[in-house]
C-alpha cells in the first residue's frame, strides 16, 4: 500500500492525508479511485505584495492543485490532515495561507480526514470539483464501488491507528511502567514450561518481586 501511495504522489506532500487523496483520485476505478491524475502536490504559488502581508513569506505552497482535463481552470485544495495540522497554530497558519491565495483570485477548499474517510462527504468534494472545473466522473460498477470501500478501508483506517500519539496521561503511565520494571529486585525470571513436544520446552517470562526478607546463608 505504500508503495502505491508513493506512486500516486506527484511532487511531495507533507502529510498522510494529501497522499490519501491523491490515492483516491490518482488510481483507476478497479483498485478503488477515480482515475483522475491532472493534479499537483505542493504546488508552489508566488504570493503578491498584498498576500505577503498576510503570512510573512513571500510564496505558498499549496497542498493540492487541480487543473480541468483541458488544463484551462485550476482548483487548490488544502487538506487538514491530523498528524501535522493539528499542531498549534496550524490552523491558523493554513487559514491565513488560504485568505492570502484568495485575494489573488485563487479559489481554495479545505479538505479534513473526515471528509476524505466518509464515501458521502467525499462525494460531495468530487461534485464542487465537476462543478468548477468541468470533470466527468464515471459511473462505478458494483466491483468498482466495492474495490473503493476496500481501498478507503485499507487507507484511512491502517494509517490513522500509525497516525495516533498517546496522550500526555498514557505517556506518564508508560513511564512509571517501565520505571517500575527497571527497579532492584523487580526483574524477569525465565520460567521452563512443557510444550508438548518431548523433553524440549519453552521459555515463558513471568514477572518475580522481591519477598521482602533475605535467604539464610
Amino acid at each position: 500500500m505504500f508503495e502505491q501511495a508513493v506512486n500516486c504522489v506527484s511532487g511531495v506532500t507533507a502529510s498522510p492525508l494529501e497522499a490519501q487523496l491523491s490515492m483516491l483520485l490518482w488510481m483507476s476505478c478497479d483498485l478503488g479511485g477515480w482515475g483522475y491524475r491532472n493534479f499537483e502536490n505542493n504546488y508552489r504559488i508566488v504570493l503578491s505584495n498584498n498576500a505577503k502581508t498576510l503570512i510573512d513569506t513571500d510564496h505558498a505552497e499549496v497542498d493540492m492543485r487541480v487543473l480541468s482535463p483541458d488544463g484551462t481552470k485550476e482548483w487548490m485544495v488544502e487538506c487538514q490532515g491530523k498528524v501535522i495540522h493539528d499542531r498549534v497554530g496550524a490552523g491558523t497558519r493554513d487559514s491565513l495561507r488560504a485568505t492570502a491565495l484568495q485575494t489573488m483570485g485563487h479559489s481554495v477548499t479545505m479538505v479534513t480526514s473526515d471528509q476524505l474517510s466518509d464515501s458521502d462527504k467525499f462525494n460531495a468534494l468530487l461534485d464542487l470539483l465537476s462543478a468548477q472545473l468541468n470533470i466527468h466522473w464515471p459511473e462505478k460498477t458494483s466491483k468498482q464501488v466495492f474495490a473503493e470501500d476496500k481501498l478507503r478501508s485499507e487507507i484511512f483506517d491502517d494509517w490513522i491507528k500509525l497516525a495516533d500519539e498517546p496522550s500526555a496521561t498514557e505517556r506518564a503511565r508508560r513511564y512509571a511502567e517501565n520505571k517500575a520494571r527497571r527497579a532492584p529486585g523487580h526483574f524477569l525470571k525465565r520460567k521452563k514450561c512443557p510444550n508438548g513436544m518431548g523433553k524440549r520446552g519453552k521459555y515463558t517470562n513471568v514477572e518475580r518481586k522481591p519477598s521482602g526478607h533475605s535467604r539464610e546463608n
